[in-house]
């Protein structure tokens, strides 16, 4: 599977997002989502003229941690960056 992130996310915060979502079913089930969407506006090619909003993950997540993971998902298309 692959996932998408933006901005200047570190290999740390990945990790940390790949953990959490092994332990957080709605957490995982949500990305998969956002993942899906992302996917669909690829394959279009419209991802450049509609994207730019940032999902906060506040239900999941509190304190500082929190804000890590509000940098994730969508993004214009320019600034993504996939891996495995």
């Amino acid at each position: 599977m692959k996932y998408f992130f933006v901005g200047d996310i570190t290999e740390a915060e990945k990790k940390e997002l790949f953990h959490a979502m092994k332990r957080d079913e709605e957490l995982k089930k949500k990305f998969a989502e956002w993942q899906n969407t992302l996917a669909v506006l690829r394959a279009s090619e419209q991802q450049g003229d509609i994207l730019y909003a940032t999902y906060k993950l506040k239900d999941w997540k509190k304190g500082k941690r929190q804000e890590r993971y509000n940098r994730f998902l969508w993004q214009p298309a320019g600034n993504l960056a996939e891996t495995e």
